[in-house]
């Protein structure tokens, strides 16, 4: 309803904010992590990645923790010391399937290597806070709370935070 359509067009917003220099990855999730852009310079894939962003559905399970680990292994690949290394999680924070990973320190361990910092958003009224603010806090990140009446001004403080439109990667 509603709810995924504003989170959309937020997040798509965010994808029209960030630099042309900017890398790019997003992993939808529901009982299986999926890279729909897989690590591509925002310039060649940005009219691409909004058109995969506008597709996103809310179903079925939620793979958190695995899709956070596969976020960190997809920042791994491409970490460089002059790039800031962000991961950016907006969810309601109810892992219910995933198979390789809890929520642990070595989850955590994972998610900060390359210096990376992890963004959550705890989305919807009855969102795991607890598991967001966990994450961000254990992960040199921001915690969010979203809602469909706030959600474009997160991803507007968050793409400020890093550059606003001259690039959220810096």
């Amino acid at each position: 309803g509603e709810k995924i359509e504003r989170v959309r067009e937020s997040a798509a917003q965010f994808v029209r904010q960030m630099g042309d220099d900017d890398f790019l990855t997003v992993i939808a999730f529901n009982s299986v992590p999926q890279v729909v852009v897989a690590r591509e310079r925002v310039a060649v894939v940005r009219g691409s990645a909004i058109a995969a962003i506008n597709t996103l559905s809310a179903a079925g399970d939620t793979a958190l923790f695995d899709s956070v680990a596969q976020a960190a292994d997809s920042v791994a690949e491409s970490a460089s010391a002059s790039r800031t290394n962000i991961i950016v999680v907006l969810s309601d924070g109810k892992d219910t399937s995933s198979k390789r990973h809890t929520m642990s320190p070595s989850l955590t361990s994972l998610a900060v290597q390359n210096d990376t910092s992890l963004f959550t958003i705890a989305y919807g009224q009855d969102a795991a806070a607890d598991v967001m603010s966990e994450l961000a806090n254990k992960s040199n990140g921001s915690y969010f709370v979203g809602s469909v009446a706030n959600i474009d001004e997160i991803y507007q403080e968050m793409s400020a935070a890093f550059g606003g439109n001259v690039g959220v990667g810096r």
